[in-house]
């Protein structure tokens, strides 16, 4: 706790004092996630990201213009110093949507999934938020160039990859249109919480942006199967979806931006 407290301005301390601190060590961040609990007060979680390898206002500035349209935590406190980014939320109630409990009605689990990432993809496109393909696709090319794409990473799902090969592959799939929604740009079930089998709430929304929709479908097929559910759930979520017909040459070529990237 004394590490903690020397870690963070005064005047986000006001705010937690009297809240038990507990580091959360879920997920893939780059920055340190705590949970906040109190015995009388709803739970709270902060961020701490250090300013040399992140960069939390662009999920600051998604936090607020999400207020009333989706379930998402509140942002309570933001602030930049010299080493570190300072973020304060409000905890959303729920259970990621990976947990076990679930496992036992894969057809409401798949409804769920694919009502929440409906109601993202029916917000208005006039979110001021986008992701250019033509710049992940340049990202690309300079990672290639510059030898910093994870290949240990890609190899997982693309094994003894040649990445100039595979870079062609991708832009023989790139798609002649897109078909933009707002994206949620990491729809995992980690993100995705539910309370008594029904979604409570959405987290970690950093990445939503205007794109095409296949974003968020490739990350629904690849959660799914990363949480070890069966391909029968994926087909659940596209049918309760609505998406009459699954491009595959799409889903290929998000997939490879996706690995590419990662």
């Amino acid at each position: 706790m004394t590490e903690f407290i020397n870690r963070v301005p005064k005047q986000l301390m006001k705010l937690v004092t009297g809240y038990e601190v507990r580091e959360n060590s879920i997920g893939h961040s780059t920055c340190s996630v705590f949970h906040l609990r109190h015995p009388s007060k709803q739970g709270l979680y902060l961020k701490i990201q250090p300013i040399s390898n992140g960069d939390l206002r662009p999920e600051k500035e998604r936090l607020e213009w999400l207020q009333g349209k989706l379930p998402v935590p509140e942002l309570l406190y933001f602030d930049s110093g010299d080493e570190n980014q300072y973020m304060l939320a409000s905890e959303i109630q729920g259970v990621p949507s990976f947990d076990l409990s679930f496992r036992g009605d894969l057809s409401n689990l798949a409804n769920q999934l694919a009502m929440g990432l409906r109601t993202i993809h029916s917000l208005d496109t006039t979110c001021p938020f986008s992701s250019s393909l033509n710049d992940k696709i340049t990202l690309v090319q300079e990672r290639i160039s510059n030898g910093s794409i994870d290949v240990e990473y890609l190899s997982q799902h693309y094994p003894n990859p040649n990445l100039r090969e595979l870079f062609d592959e991708m832009m023989s799939l790139f798609p002649d249109s897109e078909d933009l929604v707002v994206c949620y740009g990491d729809y995992s079930m980690p993100n995705v919480l539910l309370v008594d089998g029904r979604i409570s709430g959405f987290i970690d929304l950093g990445q939503l942006a205007v794109a095409d929709r296949y974003v968020d479908i490739v990350t629904v097929r690849d959660t799914l199967s990363y949480n070890k559910l069966p391909d029968e759930c994926f087909y659940l979520f596209l049918k309760e979806y609505g998406l009459q017909e699954l491009d595959e040459s799409k889903l290929r070529f998000y997939d490879l931006v996706n690995r590419f990237l990662g």
